[in-house]
């Protein structure tokens, strides 16, 4: 997984070691370490999330998949 950040957005981008099925979407969670009530989880079908988040915080991210039925 890497970390960009143009601007005023963070841009998540990650890769897969190994595909076991066919992946219908990621959900990307960030937890705030400062605060974790601010937790958010995006949805989507490509291989990066951008976010708006405050600046002089620090945020932990993860990805997940969704599996398609075969």
């Amino acid at each position: 997984m890497s970390v960009g950040q143009p601007k005023e957005t963070v841009v998540v981008t990650w890769t897969l070691k190994e595909k076991k099925g066919v992946i219908k979407e990621y959900h990307v969670t960030y937890v705030s370490e400062d605060d974790s009530s601010e937790t958010k989880t995006l949805i989507t079908k490509k291989m990066e999330a951008q976010f708006d988040l405050k600046a002089g915080k620090t945020y932990k991210f993860q990805v997940g998949q969704t599996f398609s039925k075969v």
